[in-house]
């Protein structure tokens, strides 16, 4: 969660004894209307652009089973070339 708030900014972390907090940031996204909607595309594609596919990384490690811990032990980087 944290660095969903302060990296990537898709969600936001409002305190439950701040409801003016929680309506002001209401009124805050609202007011940015459609922009809204491109402003949060850009930043989820962000996302997974700098993250991995973690289902494809598991199906490759079980399938690739005694190999797979090999490849990794020697090139802990190539995690990122099968799973993007």
């Amino acid at each position: 969660m944290i660095e969903l708030v302060e990296d990537y900014q898709l969600v936001y972390g409002i305190r439950t004894d701040d409801p003016e907090g929680l309506f002001n940031k209401i009124r805050e996204l609202l007011a940015k209307g459609e922009e809204l909607n491109k402003e949060f595309k850009n930043k989820r594609d962000r996302l997974l652009n700098e993250k991995i596919d973690v289902s494809a990384f598991q199906i490759w490690f079980i399938e690739n089973y005694c190999n797979s811990i090999k490849i990794l032990n020697s090139n802990p980087q190539y995690q990122y070339e099968i799973a993007q």
